[in-house]
């Protein structure tokens, strides 16, 4: 009877002690964890005067950072012999427009510029520089066929058939066949489209349009100050509800400002 309890007692006490055992273990386990996880403590400025100086370097370095910024923006390249002018390069208001006539928004331009320009004949020169939509070979493919049909005289005829269909989301025509119909020389026209130097003058403009800021189309430059959109003939209220100033008076601002400066 004895050894049988003195067994049961030995039993009872191993398991008590494996039962201590496991729990400080699990005690030196939590406690290592909280101590090697604990947190690196933050640095917090409590002083106002820390946080006026502080406040002081960003802003003397945001500062720095926009005169960097100034200084390095590119101005509107001046016109020069690859552009097509439409107007005397004397006049007193000069209209740059980068822009991709299959973009159905962009093509509505054309016919408003076209009007622009008969309203104001000799006082504003518009030039078209194209810059196709990224990774759009439609876009690239017309951009070229455009600077052929240039090269025949025949670019505004051409742009005005695009952009008309574009700006209705038709299917634009295969390039020769619209170059026939306009009564280009066809040759010299399928010629042209494989033709670099086309190519080379296409990606300058795309590559100014960007360094410009002037990703979307239309983006235009009156007097070498930026127009982006559509811009309508007549003053206009945008999505703000602000009035803004249509072409007609921006022109017109621009030439007299421009006989000021003479």
């Amino acid at each position: 009877m004895k050894k049988k309890t003195l067994h049961r007692w030995f039993t009872d006490e191993f398991l008590w002690a494996v039962i201590v055992v496991v729990l400080l273990a699990f005690i030196v386990l939590w406690i290592y964890q909280k101590t090697t996880n604990k947190p690196q403590a933050t640095v917090l400025v409590t002083s106002t005067q820390d946080q006026i100086a502080i406040a002081e370097e960003l802003k003397t370095a945001n500062q720095e950072a926009l005169e960097k910024i100034s200084v390095t923006l590119p101005e509107v390249p001046s016109i020069n012999d690859t552009d097509h002018l439409f107007g005397p390069l004397e006049a007193p208001a000069q209209l740059i427009i980068y822009t991709d006539f299959t973009d159905p928004l962009a093509a509505q331009f054309v016919p408003i510029i076209k009007e622009l320009k008969s309203r104001f004949g000799d006082n504003l020169v518009v030039v078209w520089r194209q810059h196709p939509l990224a990774n759009n070979f439609l876009s690239k493919e017309a951009a070229i066929a455009i600077e052929c049909a240039a090269k025949q005289n025949k670019l505004l005829d051409y742009v005005e058939q695009i952009a008309s269909l574009a700006a209705q989301e038709q299917p634009l025509p295969e390039w020769s066949e619209l170059a026939r119909e306009l009564g280009l020389q066809v040759d010299d026209f399928n010629n042209c489209l494989t033709n670099p130097e086309v190519q080379a003058t296409i990606d300058q403009w795309s590559a100014e349009a960007e360094a410009l800021g002037a990703i979307g189309v239309p983006s235009s430059f009156l007097n070498k100050k930026l127009l982006s959109g559509v811009y309508p003939l007549e003053d206009f209220t945008d999505s703000d509800g602000q009035v803004k100033s249509g072409l007609v008076v921006l022109v017109q601002e621009a030439i007299k400002a421009n006989q000021a400066t003479d």
